[in-house]
């Protein structure tokens, strides 16, 4: 409870990146930026195949386009690497970039990705969402996790 409060009084005072808020020059402190950079260098290029993988499943799998997947490929490349840079150029502070990244995979991955396969398995085993098998229960704590997760998404822009 103390640390909660403590959070409360001294929020104001708190930098957005959380290690400029120790003492610059202990070792600690430098070995925590060091990983922070080796961090978000090696998840660039994960989450960069993630969204390249996607785009050309969506563009590219159908079997007349096969013969222009390369193209696809490079102009997905060109595209998303030109969304970066012109981010990059556009927002200043790393940790406002982190904090949508965030919050948006958060609310991706974490609050609706869970429902909506409920919802596509009941769809296709029971051939509907709302024929058997269906409860509204469980369906309405369901609509409540999504809520959640794209309000949570939806504050983060109120900052």
């Amino acid at each position: 409870m103390k640390v909660f409060l403590n959070y409360i009084i001294l929020f104001p005072q708190l930098l957005q990146n959380l290690l400029n808020n120790f003492p610059q020059n202990t070792w600690v402190i430098i070995v925590a930026r060091a990983l922070m950079l080796i961090q978000l260098v090696s998840i660039f290029p994960l989450i960069m195949y993630i969204m390249r993988s996607q785009f050309l499943q969506i563009f590219a799998s159908a079997p007349e386009r096969m013969r222009y997947y390369d193209c696809i490929r490079h102009t997905v490349n060109i595209f998303l690497g030109f969304c970066c840079v012109i981010i990059a150029i556009k927002v200043s502070f790393i940790s406002v970039v982190i904090r949508y990244v965030g919050a948006f995979t958060g609310a991706a991955i974490i609050f609706v990705a869970p429902c909506v396969c409920h919802w596509v398995y009941l769809r296709k085993e029971a051939g509907g969402i709302f024929k058997a098998g269906w409860n509204p229960v469980v369906f309405a704590v369901e609509i409540a996790v999504v809520a959640v997760g794209i309000g949570n998404f939806l504050v983060q822009f109120t900052k």
